[in-house]
């Protein structure tokens, strides 16, 4: 009985890990300076999901070294259907 209950709870407690996932919701860009073999942040990707964990927008912002600010450079956006086809 101790057997058939260990199994039940780590059966169950694999079946909860398989079905998890990790988004990206930003992704951050270094410039390596190969001399030094310093990193610079360069650039970042937002990323945007819909409840269904499409990915559906992708914003890319740019570093102006001299403020600090993060510009805007390019923004690409998906739609979905009510199948999940882009």
């Amino acid at each position: 009985m101790k057997y058939l209950f260990l199994l039940l709870i780590l059966g169950l407690s694999f079946e909860a890990e398989a079905q998890t996932a990790c988004r990206v919701d930003t992704l951050l860009i270094f410039n390596i300076n190969p001399v030094s073999a310093t990193k610079t942040l360069f650039k970042r990707n937002i990323h945007a999901y819909d409840n269904k964990n499409n990915l559906i927008e992708v914003l890319e912002q740019i570093m102006d070294s001299a403020t600090g600010d993060w510009l805007n450079n390019s923004k690409t956006n998906k739609i979905f259907d009510a199948n999940n086809n882009e």
